[in-house]
């Protein structure tokens, strides 16, 4: 990261990492992306008729039915999904879903947990495009990719931090106001199970008990392998793994927390991908409260963060942060025109109130004054073409919106 604006981290301290703290594992959790891409009438033809027969098996639309795509073994779904969704297809690694073949980026692919810590990311970037190629998409715009969410996971073993899991572990959060979860916490049993800090919509960070999701939730067993092999030992009890003291520590980045990072393009996040989690665990942060020092934003990050950061390599500077809008062209032009029209409205009528005061008529040469005097404004700016870039770092996303 080389940029002039990024911004320094805040000045907090980190806490001591206990002995019995050990990384387990650390891994992408999730990765969504939407493309740009056109699917053939054929394909289109071919999941209609999927779909409907899938319908027609199970009116309750309830059972997905086998479908070969790219090669792969896949099943599609006899219902859509949220947001013009017409085909989802899924497997245990990947998971497509189609939107008209009229619209941008009607292309929506996720990487399933279990295919990420299996394989990979990077593995299944290349199966998936080779499914799409195979089956004769064509990239439909020069910058085709967009990510759309990334969770990031840290798995730690931590037996004494299991016994600081109670209700009042929330006064230890600290995150922006705009967080409409300030530590949103599942108890059972006067224990708590899961703290989760801010929005899927932006930036969230969750601590959750891994071992207890797997045991009782998910089934997702083969992360104790993952574990074993990093020196974990699972109670056995009748025959099966009993995991206890491993924290999943997780931050998910999506929407427009990404893009005012100015992170659109899967390369752009993971060319930057320490510094942006690392800022997600400061920003929405768990700490240690130090004496008597009863000012919050001083205290140190918790143990538990401070093995994440150290994970991420101690970044020392967060992306620079800027708005980026995406509405239509013809709009965004439209609203512009009307504020101009509407401040040289108000500065004729500032130079014109004692006039105006006497019934005058509004007098159209104040306003051919005050845009000469812009004019001259702008071309006599120092910082006219970095300005400029600014803008076009503003409006890049411009004609995204939907």
């Amino acid at each position: 990261m080389t940029s002039s604006s990024a911004r320094n981290i805040p000045d907090i301290a980190l806490s001591p990492v206990p002995k019995d703290y050990t990384l387990l594992a650390e891994n992408f959790d999730w990765w969504q992306e939407a493309l740009d891409m056109k699917m053939p009438q054929s394909l289109w033809d071919e999941m209609k008729a999927a779909k409907e027969k899938a319908i027609e098996l199970d009116d309750r639309r309830k059972t997905p039915i086998d479908f070969k795509f790219g090669g792969e073994d896949f099943q599609i779904m006899p219902t859509g999904g949220a947001g013009g969704k017409e085909f989802i297809l899924i497997n245990a690694d990947l998971r497509f879903e189609f939107s008209s073949r009229n619209r941008s980026y009607s292309v929506g692919w996720r990487a399933t947990a279990a295919g990420l810590w299996e394989y990979g990311l990077e593995e299944l970037i290349k199966r998936v495009f080779t499914i799409l190629h195979f089956e004769g998409f064509k990239e439909d715009s020069e910058n085709w990719r967009k990510l759309s969410r990334v969770d990031y996971a840290f798995d730690i073993e931590a037996e004494s931090f299991t016994a600081e899991m109670v209700p009042e572990i929330v006064r230890q959060v600290i995150c922006p106001k705009e967080c409409k979860a300030r530590g949103d916490f599942y108890v059972r049993n006067m224990r708590v199970e899961t703290l989760t800090v801010g929005s899927l919509k932006g930036c969230q960070v969750q601590i959750y008990d891994k071992g207890l999701e797997i045991t009782e939730i998910s089934g997702k067993t083969w992360m104790i392998d993952i574990w074993m092999e990093n020196g974990y030992a699972p109670e056995i009890r009748n025959g099966k793994p009993i995991c206890k003291n491993v924290w999943r520590l997780e931050v998910r980045m999506a929407g427009d927390w990404l893009k005012n990072r100015n992170v659109k393009q899967p390369n752009e996040f993971l060319d930057n991908m320490w510094p942006l989690i690392t800022e997600g665990l400061y920003s929405r942060r768990l700490t240690k409260r130090v004496g008597h020092d009863s000012n919050r934003s001083r205290w140190p990050l918790h143990s538990l963060y401070s093995l994440a950061v150290k994970t991420c390599g101690n970044e020392t500077r967060f992306l620079p942060v800027g708005y980026q809008t995406t509405e239509k062209s013809k709009v965004l032009q439209k609203m512009i025109v009307a504020q101009i029209a509407g401040s040289l409205r108000s500065l004729a009528v500032l130079r014109l109130r004692g006039a105006l005061d006497g019934e005058m008529v509004f007098d159209m040469s104040e306003v051919d004054k005050a845009i000469k005097e812009a004019s001259e404004v702008l071309e006599n700016d120092e910082d006219h073409h970095k300005k400029i870039l600014k803008a076009k770092e503003r409006y890049a996303l411009v004609d995204e919106a939907r």
